[in-house]
């Protein structure tokens, strides 16, 4: 296509890569799914229920979950071009396993692991409680301020990183 530079053209649907891309794609499955009889669940946008099967989002990837999760995902294959990977046996960082009397085990032990490695944690030991009741809090000494200085720590990230456990 020849283009003069001083036209502008408007895309009239969204395309693979662009930033309105995700949403566009939400909006789409979010709509079919409604469609489908699914409800959007109070707690999360991308969560999405429907009797006994959860549908859950995140950016492309689709997971669903349930009684009737299979007629799902041939309903959506038929409308969407999509690839089913089968049984899920990780999602977003948290392994998935199920067993053959339909036990799900789901376990973040990779991720918790990858924190205690990045912040020099492997040898720490567990405890029930952030802090013992009867610790007294001192203000802490120029040395002990300079040495926590000194580790190049960046604090906020490694007290936000639990958050995602």
């Amino acid at each position: 296509m020849n283009n003069p530079t001083d036209y502008v053209l408007k895309l009239k649907k969204s395309l693979y890569g662009l930033k309105q891309a995700a949403r566009s794609w939400y909006q789409t499955l979010k709509n079919w799914l409604i469609g489908y009889g699914f409800l959007t669940s109070n707690a999360d946008p991308c969560l999405f229920i429907r009797n006994q099967t959860i549908s859950f989002s995140w950016v492309d990837d689709i997971l669903v979950v349930g009684n009737d999760s299979s007629q799902i995902i041939n309903k959506l294959k038929s409308s969407f071009k999509i690839k089913d990977l089968g049984l899920a046996s990780h999602v977003l960082g948290i392994r998935i396993v199920q067993d053959r009397e339909n036990h799900v085990l789901i376990s973040q032990m990779h991720y918790i692991n990858e924190i205690l490695k990045k912040y020099n944690r492997e040898d720490c030991t567990t405890t029930s409680a952030p802090m013992h009741s009867k610790n007294k809090l001192e203000q802490s000494r120029d040395e002990e301020a300079y040495a926590f200085k000194k580790l190049n720590l960046d604090y906020r990230a490694a007290i936000g990183s639990p958050n995602y456990i």
